[in-house]
């Protein structure tokens, strides 16, 4: 649902341009982590980058699908479950749009685009700049997402964090011991 969401707002937002989008399924996404990220891997034809968001999420690799398996095989990989590079992504405060954002509610400044590297305060006239901008220039900014470790319990996805009488947020995510 959420990546039909996505191309549909593309189509919407390419106005008159003289641009298609089209959808590509063929290709894989990894996440090497643990590894020398100057390290480049040069036996298949594929994209790496280090993760613009935040170095300590690994190295992307976009690849075909079918040179998935022999690419992970020739390299030696583990592969992980997804809640692990989850865990890691609530750990440096990167949320995760399909599950920690909320569609034409979420604010970029409150979800810490700034801090991952997704907001460009030379460029202007993108959507919601205006309110971005007023933003960070105001001091307006209330709330923030911060990420916990948990020591016990089993706190619920929208559970109220409060003492006493304050609250003081809500949580967004849970992955292992790790709470954004």
């Amino acid at each position: 649902f959420f990546f039909d969401s996505f191309i549909e707002n593309l189509n919407k937002y390419k106005l008159n341009s003289n641009i298609k989008i089209l959808t590509e399924n063929n290709f894989s996404s990894l996440v090497i982590l643990n590894s020398d990220n100057k390290k480049n891997i040069n036996n298949i034809d594929h994209i790496e980058f280090i993760d613009p968001r935040c170095y300590k999420l690994g190295k992307k690799i976009f690849l075909k699908k079918e040179l998935k398996d022999d690419f992970v095989e020739k390299n030696q990989m583990k592969v992980v479950d997804f809640d692990i590079y989850r865990e890691l992504m609530i750990k440096n405060l990167v949320p995760y749009a399909p599950e920690d954002l909320t569609t034409n509610k979420s604010l970029l400044l409150e979800n810490n685009f700034e801090r991952n590297n997704a907001i460009d305060w030379n460029k202007g006239c993108y959507i919601g700049q205006e309110i971005t901008a007023r933003m960070k220039y105001r001091a307006l900014l209330k709330k923030r997402i911060y990420s916990l470790n948990l020591k016990k319990g089993s706190p619920n996805i929208q559970q109220t964090i409060k003492e006493e009488k304050n609250e003081y947020g809500k949580i967004i995510n849970v992955k292992n011991k790790s709470v954004l």
